[in-house]
C-alpha cells in the first residue's frame, strides 16, 4: 500500500469507529431521553421515528447524486456536519417541534454518509485490498459500539441528554 492508500485506509477505519461510537452514544439513551424528558405522548414518539425513516427514504437517491456528482469526500463531510447539528439540537432543545426537525436533519446526514465512505475507500485503495478494509472496519465498529454503550450509560446517569 502506498502512502495515499494507507492514509485513506486509516481515515476509513477512523470513520467507521466514529460512526459506531456516536451511534452507540445516541441510541443507548435516545428513547429514554425522549420519553422521559421531552415527549410523553406515544403518538408523538412514533412520529419522531417516522420522520427519521421518511427522510432517509426520500433523500437517499438525491444525496447519492451529490456524492456521485460533487464527490464522496464532500458528501461524507456534509453528513458529519449534519450529525453534529442534529445532536446539538436534540441535546439542547426540549421541544417536540425542534426534536422533530432534528430527526429530519439526522435522516439527511445518514443519507449523505451511507455508501459514500465505502465508495470513497473503494476508489482510493482498489478492489484487491477492499475486502480486508471492510473486515477491519466491521471489527472496529463492533468494538467501538461495545465501548460506547457503557460510556453513554455513564453520561446518561448524570443527565439523560448529556450523550448528545
Amino acid at each position: 500500500m502506498n502512502s495515499n492508500q494507507r492514509h485513506a485506509y486509516l481515515v476509513f477505519l477512523s470513520m467507521k469507529g466514529m460512526d459506531w461510537f456516536i451511534f452507540s452514544l445516541v441510541v443507548t439513551v435516545l428513547d429514554l431521553y425522549l420519553a422521559t424528558e421531552v415527549i410523553r405522548d406515544p403518538f408523538r414518539l412514533m412520529l419522531i421515528g417516522t420522520s427519521l425513516t421518511a427522510t432517509i427514504i426520500l433523500l437517499e437517491i438525491p444525496t447519492g447524486l451529490v456524492a456521485d456528482t460533487y464527490g464522496r469526500k464532500l458528501s461524507v463531510i456534509i453528513g458529519y456536519a449534519l450529525i453534529g447539528c442534529a445532536a446539538i439540537i436534540v441535546g439542547t432543545f426540549q421541544r417536540y417541534e425542534i426534536i422533530l426537525l432534528s430527526q429530519v436533519i439526522w435522516g439527511a446526514d445518514f443519507t449523505f454518509i451511507s455508501g459514500a465512505g465505502d465508495a470513497w475507500i473503494a476508489d482510493e485503495i482498489g478492489e484487491e485490498k477492499l475486502g480486508a478494509a471492510y473486515l477491519r472496519g466491521s471489527q472496529i465498529s463492533q468494538i467501538v459500539l461495545l465501548i460506547g454503550i457503557p460510556v453513554s450509560t455513564a453520561f446518561g446517569t448524570r443527565t439523560v441528554n448529556l450523550p448528545y
